[in-house]
């Protein structure tokens, strides 16, 4: 989230209520392949592990 300025925590939780663990890891991985090299986003490799785990009373 932070590290790619993809979207504010608000909006994360908002994505994962609408489609869950898995949209969120997809727009991750979306914007990851968008800068492959990791020019715009200087990472030290391509993606990361993902895991969410998203629970709402």
């Amino acid at each position: 989230m932070t590290e790619y300025e993809m979207a504010t925590w608000v909006d994360a939780f908002a994505l994962l209520r609408r489609g869950g663990p898995r949209d969120l890891i997809e727009r991750v991985r979306e914007i990851e392949a968008a800068d492959p090299t990791g020019r715009r986003w200087p990472r030290y490799k391509y993606g990361d592990d993902a895991t969410i785990v998203f629970c709402q009373w």
